[in-house]
């Protein structure tokens, strides 16, 4: 279960970085979806009855591991597109106009 949701958070982490979704409601999403699709991998799956576990066990088992594999994914694949644009207009644009496209682009302009 726990190698399960993580895999799951690296996917909607991804998902959600490539489509370049970002704020509350895509937290909320997540979490929505975690739970979800943990209840049907427990019950059609591994065919774990509700009687053996208790059903906050099995659901929140690995929730924080996956929440932060969820946050690292997602935020590492929109740092790398909007690096990605300011690469391409740097040819373009003074590099002091760069830094306002994302806050990630000033900090290495200090370097």
């Amino acid at each position: 279960m726990f190698w399960f949701r993580q895999a799951t958070a690296l996917a909607i982490g991804l998902g959600a970085g490539f489509l370049h979704l970002q704020g509350f409601m895509v937290i909320i999403t997540f979490f929505v979806a975690m739970y979800l699709l943990s209840y049907m991998y427990s019950s059609k799956v591994l065919n774990v009855q509700e009687d053996e576990f208790q059903q906050n066990e099995l659901l929140s088992e690995g929730v924080g591991n996956a929440f932060g594999l969820f946050l690292v994914s997602t935020l590492n694949t929109l740092q790398a597109h909007f690096l990605a644009i300011a690469r391409k207009k740097s040819f373009l644009v003074p590099f002091h106009q760069i830094s306002r496209l994302h806050p990630i682009v000033t900090l290495f302009s200090s370097f």
